[in-house]
């Protein structure tokens, strides 16, 4: 069967968008196709892997909500972004940047 991998990216994209704590295995469920077949058509379409584009969406999601400074807090920020727990989100910021939330703001701030 031939997929639009174009097509499958946007697909993934817009749910990233919507939803950036959804994974992989669930998109794949959801279209009712192999992970591989998903991870082939975002290489093609992106040249980048799931995570990757995961990270850049997540990343500058937050940075949109941390630039409000400090005026807004962590869990607050976590929240806009879709994260239940400030804990997860900090987690989830540090594995896609090598910097903690706050860390970012500052950077975003200067």
């Amino acid at each position: 069967m031939s997929y639009d991998h174009a097509a499958l990216a946007a697909f993934v994209l817009a749910k990233l968008a919507e939803s950036p704590q959804i994974t992989l295995v669930g998109l794949c469920r959801e279209l009712q196709i192999d992970r591989h077949t998903l991870a082939q058509a975002l290489s093609e379409s992106t040249g980048q892997t799931f995570r990757q584009l995961k990270n850049q969406l997540v990343t500058e999601a937050v940075e949109i909500a941390l630039a409000h400074g400090v005026s807004k807090s962590i869990k607050q920020a976590a929240s806009e972004v879709g994260y239940q727990s400030a804990s997860s989100f900090a987690k989830k910021i540090r594995r896609a940047t090598g910097m903690t939330p706050v860390a970012l703001r500052r950077r975003k701030l200067s």
